[in-house]
This record gives structure tokens, sequence and C-alpha cells, in this order.
């Protein structure tokens, strides 16, 4: 079967496991019972690397540690591996394999026969990641900007000098539905539940970069809700959500939008979806297409607009500037509209672009300002 998917299927694609069933078992409507299914089959019919994974596995780990042969007990940090280089590896084999990972799965399964046979009872886990060991009853947490995730923060997290634990939280699904007046508040809500559910600490400091921020912003009110303290926010290149509504005409955003606010990722938003209509012939008897359109810029302007940022007091807020911003929309406020919404409003420049300022090649700036402020504020 796996040598047949081979030349089918992407190696990612390719199952890690077959069991063999006599029927599947099937609902009154004739569907296929899933849950049925699924409890039929025998527990102890754990999930194996097979050997495509094995091999690009084993790539992945003779690439990082710089040698050419990785045997069942290679150990990841007596062969060279160290803490980046270990995160690098959680991500890249997420990436590849589809699975999610804690950051500190090497540190458990640090030999490469335990990292490969324990990948898929480690996948089934948390929505929060780890990024940091430290106190958990104060702990950091990062927020993801649009379509992001926890590993854009790992390089941050590795210079903190704090003892804080830290945490960021995996990419939030989206779909059209979602996309409304209230996902602003629906996204901070689902983070606020998380932390509650899975840590419930006493005092936190937030953090979120680019659209990131403005749901940082919003998460704040539900912890203060839920009897949590915030003893900071610090925001990394963030606009306020009005902001371009005030700076620019409409006509305006749309041109520079794009370029502003991290929507690299929100470009194909742009452009309407075309697919083939699944009605039956009757139904569409010329089988045309159909364009299912996906969210615009404009759907995501109204968004922000329509959002009212609420004034936070005597919490200290930091906003980290991007050096590297030419945009004269930037230039015409220093503090991306934040400063009238926080009354222990504080501003700094950091190296790096909107997002790159968390690349390898950046973000030793931004680290040591948020070490310092931590240090100080929260």
């Amino acid at each position: 079967l796996v040598s047949f998917l081979e030349k089918k299927l992407p190696y990612y694609s390719i199952p890690s496991v077959f069991i063999q069933v006599a029927e599947f078992p099937l609902k009154s409507s004739g569907k296929v019972d899933l849950e049925k299914l699924i409890e039929n089959n025998p527990s102890e019919n754990e999930p194996i690397v097979n050997n495509v994974h094995n091999d690009k596995l084993k790539s992945l780990w003779s690439e990082l540690l710089k040698i050419e042969v990785i045997n069942d007990d290679t150990n990841f940090f007596n062969s060279g591996g160290d803490s980046l280089s270990s995160l690098k590896m959680i991500f890249e084999v997420e990436r590849i394999m589809n699975i999610k990972l804690t950051t500190g799965y090497l540190k458990s399964n640090p030999t490469f026969k335990e990292f490969k046979e324990n990948l898929f009872k480690e996948s089934k886990q948390k929505f929060i990641q780890k990024l940091k060991d430290g106190k958990v009853n104060s702990p950091i947490y990062f927020i993801p900007w649009l379509f992001g995730d926890s590993s854009q923060y790992a390089h941050l997290a590795a210079k903190l000098e704090t003892d804080q634990a830290a945490f960021s939280f995996r990419m939030v699904s989206i779909c059209k539905t979602d996309v409304n007046a209230n996902l602003i508040k629906n996204l901070a809500a689902t983070y606020c539940k998380e932390i509650i559910k899975e840590h419930n600490p006493k005092t936190v400091t937030i953090c979120g970069c680019s659209f990131g921020g403005i749901i940082a912003w919003e998460l704040f009110s539900h912890l203060i809700m839920n009897n949590i303290n915030v003893v900071g926010i610090h925001l990394f290149d963030s606009p306020e959500s009005k902001f371009y509504s005030r700076i620019t005409p409409l006509g305006l955003i749309e041109k520079i939008f794009p370029k502003l606010f991290d929507v690299k990722s929100l470009s194909k938003f742009i452009k309407p979806i075309t697919i083939k209509s699944r009605k039956k012939k009757k139904e569409n008897p010329n089988n045309q297409n159909v364009k299912y359109y996906r969210p615009t810029i404009y759907t995501y302007l109204r968004l922000l607009n329509n959002y009212k940022t609420q004034p936070i007091n005597n919490v200290s807020v930091t906003l980290y500037r991007s050096k590297m911003s030419h945009l004269k929309v930037w230039k015409l406020d220093n503090n991306l509209g934040w400063y009238k919404y926080a009354n222990k409003f504080d501003r700094t420049y950091v190296s790096g672009g909107h997002t790159s300022m968390l690349d390898p090649e950046y973000v030793s700036d931004l680290a040591k300002k948020l070490n310092d402020r931590i240090q100080h504020y929260g």
C-alpha cells in the first residue's frame, strides 16, 4: 500500500497506519458511522512512522545536526543540537507531516528512535504551545497575527531572560462565516478560555504582533473579567484598529494596505475561487463553474473599523515600532493610534521590518528591549 501511494501522493499525505476491518459500520442514512468505526479500532494499534517519513526525519536530523549518519540511538542534544535547533526541528516536522507537537517534545524524546515512535501519540496535544519553561502562575502569552502561528515567536521566546513561562497559540482556523464584526472579540474569548482551562494564572503578560496586537488588546478585558491580572501589554508594530481609516482615504488604503498590514497570506483572499459545482446534472444541467468569494481586503478593513478599542488605564503598554517602515502613512502617527487609549503608554523603535523583527537576524534588538520592559513593568 505504501509503495503504491508513494506514486500517487506527496510523502506527508501517506497514511502512517493501516487497519483492516470486516466492513464499515453504517448509519441509518447509509453513510459511514465514523464514531463506531473509531471505537472498533483496537487501541493498541498506535500509528507508526512509515519508511517515507522515517527517511525524511533522518534527513532533517542530519541537516540540523550536520552529521551524515543518524541511528536509532543518536541523541539530538548530545550530537550538537540546542534549544533553537530543536524548535526548528519541531516546526519543520509539523509542517511536512501535518501533525502538532509541543516545543518540549525533543527534550522528552531526545533519541531518534524515541522521536519517531512517539510522534503520533504526542500530536494529540493542546491548543496552547509552550515556548519557554518557567513560572506558570505568571506567564507570558504571545498572540499570533492573522493566519500566523506560534513558530513565529520561537526565536524571541528563546532570548527571554525572565523566569516566567512563555506560551503561544496554534493558528486559529477561520472560515468565511467567522469573518464578521465580532471576529476580534471571538478570537480573544477563545484565547481567554484556553488560558483559564490550561493554566488559570494569577497574573499574565500579553504580547502580539500586527493583527495579534489588536487581539491582545481585546484579550485584556476578557482576562480582567475572569479575575486574571494583566501586568503588561506589548505590541509589536500593531496599529490600532481604526488607524487606517483615520489616516488615509479608502482608495489609498486599497493600494497600500497589503504592504502595511502583514497581509502576505491575505492576498489570496482578494481573488474569487472557482470550483466545479457538486450539484447533480438535473440541478445544474450545464455543469457550470460556481464562484465562491472569500472575504476581500475591504472586508477586513470594515472589520477593523467596526471594532471599538476600549481604553486601558494603569497598565503598562509598550509599542515596538519597526525601524524599516518607509511608508509615509506609518510616519504620520508614530504611536499608530494607541496613545490616547492608554495612560501608561511607551514607544520604542526596534530593528527589522513589520514582522521580520521576529526573525533571527533582527530579534536580538527586540528581545533586549522587551526584557528591559518586562523587568521594570511586567
